[in-house]
């Protein structure tokens, strides 16, 4: 009896260490693009991706939101990415969330049922790895996140015509 005693209590302990060390979940942002802490944006370029998302919601209600940090320090993106999708209820929306890690080089796409049809798995599996990469190496986030959102605002609103991607100052790459 004891034991068992003792092995609830670790497995208690151990959920209660690993919670405390995961990364926050910021509130619900009052943005479209948000960076926080890692300033590899300049304002001109947050207020030009921000534009641009702006416009994709009053065209259509779609809500893309990007999120940047520096770092997912030692959390699992799937399970952090999840995580703020569930407490943000982005899973039952017409919505999405454009998730940048910049220490671990990590993109992740969260995507609403009320998007799914549109942009799939494959769709998002290939803006992570064949649109934003070529930008991120060259240190130019600005662009990168620029031509993602043109890809997704393209498939959503066909009509629309991109703005092309944010002129950048090149950056060191991650």
């Amino acid at each position: 009896m004891n034991i068992r005693r003792s092995a609830i209590a670790f497995v208690a302990i151990a959920l209660l260490a690993s919670a405390a060390l995961a990364l926050d979940i910021p509130p619900k942002p009052a943005q479209w693009v948000n960076d926080y802490g890692t300033h590899i944006l300049s304002d001109a370029e947050v207020r030009q991706l921000n534009e641009k998302l702006e416009g994709l919601y009053k065209r259509t209600g779609v809500q893309f939101l990007v999120m940047i940090f520096p770092s997912l320090e030692g959390e699992d993106d799937i399970g952090y990415t999840k995580r703020v999708a569930d407490q943000w209820k982005v899973k039952d929306d017409k919505a999405m969330i454009l998730f940048v890690f910049i220490k671990e080089r990590k993109t992740r796409i969260r995507v609403g049922y009320g998007l799914e049809a549109v942009i799939t798995d494959a769709f998002s599996y290939d803006i992570l790895n064949s649109t934003i990469p070529p930008y991120f190496r060259g240190g130019r986030y600005a662009d990168g996140l620029s031509a993602a959102v043109d890809r997704v605002v393209a498939k959503i609103d066909p009509d629309a015509v991109p703005a092309g991607p944010t002129r950048s100052s090149p950056r060191p790459s991650i």
